[in-house]
């Protein structure tokens, strides 16, 4: 099966730009880009933009992403940390309603993030009402952090 061999390849390795880039492309999620915190450049609507939390040549970071939609002026962000967006999403998004989680799925020594964006995207271009999506999706994660990498770790195992 292609998908299983992709995911054995990446087992909840740290993801990478050019990993999430070919997990896009292995799942059919369409992809804006991928930014630095301080690059972010608005995309199309109703595509992924992933962002990573680095600023300048840093090459570390954490990974969290948005989808908006225009028509609706609605962006949904997902950070696995259950923080608020960033100032500079805020900015950007100006005049729209940005809908995020308040529920932290991962620790801040773990390195599920951009494992957590890739899932996110999934359920939200798999699903054609976005809010039983987002509902769905933060219905598989426990106050356990360590059971949530078990969690993510089995459904793209299944996949």
């Amino acid at each position: 099966m292609k998908i299983l061999n992709i995911y054995i390849y990446y087992i909840m390795k740290t993801l990478n730009n050019f990993d999430i880039i070919n997990l896009c492309k292995e799942y059919d999620i369409p992809l804006n880009g991928i930014y630095r915190r301080n690059e972010i450049n608005i995309g199309l609507p109703e595509y992924l933009s992933v962002i990573n939390s680095a600023i300048g040549n840093n090459n570390s970071g954490h990974w969290f992403a948005y989808i908006y939609n225009d028509k609706k002026k609605i962006v949904y962000y997902i950070d696995s940390y259950g923080v608020e967006p960033f100032q500079e999403i805020i900015d950007l998004f100006k005049g729209y309603k940005i809908l995020y989680n308040k529920i932290q799925i991962q620790s801040h020594d773990s390195n599920i993030c951009g494992w957590v964006v890739i899932l996110y995207a999934l359920y939200y271009f798999n699903y054609t009402n976005k809010k039983k999506a987002i509902i769905h999706f933060y219905s598989l994660f426990t106050p356990n952090y360590k059971n949530n990498e078990k969690i993510i770790d089995n459904i793209f195992n299944e996949l």
